[in-house]
């Protein structure tokens, strides 16, 4: 088994601070993209909607002047 060396640089990013963010954020993603997919749904739900009544013959407007 062979180990790189590691630099000043890695070893003070290696911090439990460091690692409680990237979780953080990680998290933060996570639930971003689970926002986005449920946006997503509900946009394509309404546009669904939308074209579903739209192939029905526009409703007669009779003139009031």
């Amino acid at each position: 088994m062979t180990y790189s060396p590691v630099t000043l640089r890695e070893a003070a990013l290696d911090s439990p601070i460091f690692r409680g963010t990237v979780v953080h954020y990680g998290e933060q993603v996570e639930l971003v993209e689970k926002w986005l997919e449920g946006y997503l749904k509900a946009t394509l739900k309404l546009c669904s909607e939308v074209n579903g009544k739209s192939e029905a013959p526009p409703p007669k407007y009779d003139r009031v002047c």
